[in-house]
């Protein structure tokens, strides 16, 4: 936590700010090890405050080092007015832009005239895209309480369970596994499978037809993302096709990461290669997305962001037709020094194709 805050402090000094206040919450966390619901921080070239209300008092001061703990008793406007004193050297306050409100930042600027808002993107965002040995490490847990989860899972895909059933109980082994459930399961079977984020339903699984599962996993705040499709004999030969297709192109979208690549390179091929196979007309989403404490992570500031080692991302090519279904397959991958690891390579396929 130490160097993530150094790390920032430099920023200020180098954009010439006096401090900063991080509102959002996930950035708060990342920064300071705090993991309750509600808390911003106030960061300066010298110090570092943590301010929350009484409700998280107690946790904020078990939970984190190296800051004074401010306990919020009014609106966050008014704490920060008293913080602020006119009197103190403080001039230019740094707010996250991507995170406030036009109407936050209109409160904060009536109650802070006597300061100028510098607006701030991505500030944090580009620390969080390069993990450390440690968050790796609970995104490799997070993935391997995954593969506990679809293991004991899979016996109950068949015929005659509903999607909402097994939408259950992917939530019930994973808390029973020690994980926490990353976002609500998709499960489409049959032709609801063309539908990219089809929410789980009533209808009962039927013979001989697909069925998609995309689920995530949590293990200490930090994430995996994964899609499966089942395809079982005697679905649509059309439908075994387009299986194949998207498999392959996510092979070779996998073999191609690596340091240095743009990751627009990588979603143009992944278009490109699915496009040969005759499906680039039900390409409907990018290749993936960075993840990390949040499920969909910027993998910088940028959007033409370069692939560097440690960046954790997924691969997630898809093609979905109307009436017949839908696939996608997606792993989570850790970009290396000299290629990636897919981390979640323990979850097989479990289909009838070769």
């Amino acid at each position: 936590m130490k160097l993530r805050l150094k790390n920032l402090q430099d920023i200020l000094l180098q954009k010439g700010m006096d401090a900063i206040l991080i509102t959002n919450i996930v950035n708060v966390r990342y920064l300071s090890g705090f993991t309750g619901s509600s808390g911003e921080i106030i960061l300066t070239p010298a110090s570092a405050y943590l301010v929350v209300d009484g409700r998280y008092f107690q946790q904020a001061g078990d939970e984190t080092n190296g800051f004074e703990l401010i306990k919020r008793t009014e609106l966050l406007p008014k704490t920060l007015k008293d913080f602020f004193s006119p009197q103190d050297n403080i001039r230019r306050l740094g707010i996250e832009a991507d995170h406030l409100s036009y109407h936050q930042h209109e409160v904060f600027a009536k109650h802070l005239e006597f300061l100028q808002l510098i607006p701030t993107t991505g500030m944090v965002v580009e620390q969080r895209c390069i993990k450390s040995p440690e968050e790796v490490q609970k995104i490799k847990t997070a993935c391997k309480i995954a593969f506990e989860v679809y293991n004991k899972i899979l016996p109950m895909v068949k015929p005659g369970i509903s999607e909402i059933d097994l939408l259950c109980e992917i939530e019930y082994q994973t808390k029973k596994s020690n994980g926490q459930v990353a976002f609500e399961p998709i499960i489409a079977s049959g032709i609801r499978s063309s539908l990219p984020h089809a929410r789980a339903s009533s209808r009962v699984i039927q013979d001989r037809e697909p069925i998609l599962i995309d689920w995530g996993v949590g293990y200490e705040g930090y994430h995996c993302d994964i899609t499966r499709v089942i395809v079982p004999d005697g679905v649509l030969p059309k439908f075994q096709d387009m299986y194949r297709a998207v498999k392959e192109t996510h092979s070779q979208v996998i073999r191609m990461l690596k340091p240095g690549i743009r990751f627009e390179e990588i979603n143009e091929a992944g278009k490109n290669i699915l496009t040969q196979f005759g499906y680039g007309d039900f390409w409907l989403h990018k290749i993936g997305h960075g993840i990390g404490l949040e499920v969909h992570e910027k993998l910088s500031n940028e959007d033409d962001a370069i692939l560097m080692p440690n960046m954790v991302i997924t691969i997630e090519p898809g093609a979905y037709i109307p009436q017949i279904g839908g696939v996608r397959v997606e792993d989570t991958v850790l970009i290396t020094d000299d290629g990636c690891e897919v981390l979640s390579k323990e979850i097989v396929s479990h289909d009838i194709l070769n």
